[in-house]
């Protein structure tokens, strides 16, 4: 029998798999739409389940910088302007700080500005704003259900060659994923979901034969880079998806490619113009924001494959979990780590694999259908190209890890281990869609289980306090995290006077200067506990370390003048850090109540009132500015204005305290 050509092998083989998959359900349509529904409607609910919890919790970590701090969102429709022709941090900082430039993303932020105002006026006894946080935190939810969605529908029209069993699989793990929970919880982080969804919409749009469907595909890429840019991954993902599952329309897809790539010229150009290009403005100087600073490649390159083995470990096994992954929080590695050569052995094997996988398609001669070993392949290769972007492996992204980052990347070990799944369990997908024990028996448990660990995790979201107090012993080498826990306990303190939660803060804040003694943000709000205890002896050090390191910070000028003035009774040096800091910008009634007072002991009267009455302009209801005025006209010896001020203090708080009382 004459030995058969390899044209010949491809042939029969392709003649086989037409015969096996012509009873496969080929198109979408061509499958039962009440099951698809069902399925459908089973994701959105279990994402509503697991997430619903949210719902009871208030703002936490990043929500102060896009929310109650963002001077832009805080304006409701009057913001949305400024949120289109700025950096997304520019609303939080001013134009002048560490980090400007490369954050263009003013999508999420004018949803958010649109929810403020409608419900951003509502104040309870606490300060928040409960109705913004019920809306932020509902909204997440369901753009989030929506994406679990979207997710089954794009793989099903990806995989048309298997069954429902696969994307539900796949979409059903990503859904329960706890990984998802500092996302979904965390209302700023609306700019993932939606950067995701979108780009499940546009790839959805963009498999449909010809170019019909291009303009919607174009238009909700587009909006998934306003969203984040962590979209520009999937201009490489898209060629690798058509070479495994759409051989045949290679060349299209390309060309498709092609167009949404002339896409993101147009929002690389708005974010050169409004947010300083791709890259940031310039590279930090300090390790909090510039984690691999001064760092050689000896030392770069293995501490770079833990943290990415430490992302795979908790795609895996997502517990404990963190908000923060900060310097110290993993240290530095050198080759001689048994976890990084781990690390590496395993990320360039699971590559090497999917590479040779989608090499050996791309060079088939003649097109085969895609199995399950294809299906696993293009998810390590969907986890590792979005990935990329947030690895530093390619840029500094400002951090060591997040496990925000981690979500556009975990729709790839999703599809991976969806593919594990049914090949293990040996499903099968070729026969139309049906339950069987056995298949379903693994994801009986796993659901339970994450599901069970997503609603847990989503309680530890509920403030800052509690967030910080749940991490504090999962990364107990964080400058950040200790810092944060310090400041949220100094916070405390001043709502309910609570000394010991002040000596706890004090105790924080100096393990964040131990863990890194350049720190000066841990240096300054330890200043500030130091300053509520009247220990001013230590405050003012505090201080004077921040400026050694950073010597423009605004606020430490003033609240040193402030230290030196009360703890030193050295006014005429308090007037000029006060000043100082408020030539630099770092205004307000208290400030110039407080500068003023400094003058007063100086016995520079005139300069005093001349604060009072800034202060009084500044905020006409506060009934400290007209006492402070009142005693400075008696100590100027007009004390018929002197009581015209107490008299409009008293009208303002009849239980103002009084000179004397």
């Amino acid at each position: 029998m004459a030995k058969k050509t390899r044209k010949e092998k491809a042939a029969e083989q392709t003649s086989q798999q037409n015969k096996v998959i012509s009873n496969r359900p080929m198109k979408l349509g061509d499958s039962p739409v009440k099951q698809r529904k069902l399925h459908m409607i089973f994701l959105f609910v279990l994402a509503i389940v697991l997430y619903g919890n949210t719902l009871n919790n208030d703002f936490a970590l990043d929500d102060s910088l896009a929310i109650l701090g963002n001077s832009f969102t805080t304006q409701g429709f009057a913001g949305i302007d400024d949120i289109w022709t700025n950096d997304m941090f520019v609303g939080a900082h001013g134009q002048e700080f560490e980090l400007t430039g490369g954050r263009y993303r003013p999508l999420s932020f004018t949803i958010l500005a649109i929810e403020y105002e409608f419900f951003g006026d509502y104040v309870d006894e606490r300060g928040i704003k409960s109705h913004m946080a019920f809306v932020g935190h509902l909204t997440n939810i369901i753009f989030f259900a929506f994406s679990g969605v979207m997710i089954y529908l794009l793989l099903f029209k990806v995989f048309r060659n298997f069954n429902e069993w696969l994307p539900l699989i796949a979409a059903t793990l990503f859904v329960i994923h706890p990984i998802h929970t500092e996302v979904v919880a965390n209302i700023k982080s609306m700019d993932e979901i939606l950067s995701l969804l979108f780009l499940m919409g546009s790839m959805y749009f963009l498999l449909d034969k010809g170019n019909n469907s291009l303009p919607q595909a174009a238009l909700l890429f587009f909006l998934s880079l306003l969203s984040k840019e962590n979209t520009f991954t999937a201009l490489a993902i898209i060629p690798v998806l058509y070479i495994f599952f759409r051989k045949e329309e290679l060349s299209s897809g390309l060309i498709k490619t092609g167009a949404l790539a002339a896409v993101s010229l147009v929002y690389l150009a708005l974010r050169e113009i409004y947010s300083g290009g791709f890259f940031g403005g310039h590279a930090a100087n300090q390790l909090m924001d510039n984690p691999f600073l001064g760092m050689g490649m000896e030392i770069k390159l293995p501490t770079l494959f833990v943290i990415a083995g430490k992302y795979l470990a908790l795609s895996a096994f997502p517990y404990p979990l963190s908000y923060d992954y900060s310097y110290d929080a993993l240290g530095w590695r050198t080759w001689g780590d048994g976890y990084a050569i781990l690390s590496f052995i395993l990320i360039a094997s699971a590559l090497g694999f999917a590479i040779k996988v989608l090499w050996q398609k791309f060079k088939e001669e003649e097109t085969t259908q895609p199995n399950i070993i294809t299906v696993i392949a293009f998810g390590i290769l969907f986890y590792a190209i979005s990935y990329s972007i947030v690895s530093n492996f390619v840029f500094n992204i400002g951090t060591y890890m997040g496990e925000r980052f981690l979500y556009m990347s975990s729709l790839g070990f999703c599809i991976a281990i969806a593919g594990l799944l049914i090949k293990l369990l040996k499903v099968d997908t070729d026969a139309p869609f049906q339950f069987n024990i056995k298949w379903l028996l693994p994801m009986l448990i796993i659901i339970p289980i994450a599901g069970y660990g997503t609603i847990k995790r989503n309680m530890d979201w509920k403030d800052n306090y509690s967030l910080y107090m749940a991490d504090k012993d999962v990364v107990p080498n964080s400058a950040r995290a200790t810092l944060f826990l310090g400041i949220e306990l100094l916070n405390q303190h001043y709502i309910d006077k609570d000394s010991e939660k002040l000596e706890m803060a004090i105790a924080e804040m100096t393990k964040s200067t131990n863990i890194y003694p350049e720190f000066y943000h841990a240096h300054y709000n330890l200043g500030l506990a130091y300053q509520a205890k009247q220990d001013h002896e230590n405050a003012v050090k505090c201080f004077r370390r921040v400026l050694e390191i950073q010597p423009l910070h605004i606020n430490t000028q003033y609240y040193l003048g402030m230290s030196l003035g009360h703890g030193f009774n050295q006014p005429i040096k308090a007037i000029e850090y006060m000043e100082k800091g408020i030539k630099y910008g770092y205004s307000g009634a208290d400030r110039y109540v407080n500068l003023g007072v400094a003058y007063g002991m100086s016995g520079n009267f005139p300069k005093a009132l001349e604060c009072f009455t800034k202060a009084v302009q500044e905020d006409p209801n506060n009934p400290q500015s007209y006492v402070n005025m009142g005693i400075t006209y008696s100590q100027m010896g007009d004390q018929q204005k002197a009581q015209a001020a107490i008299d409009k203090a008293k009208l303002l708080d009849p239980n103002v305290k009084l000179p004397g009382q």
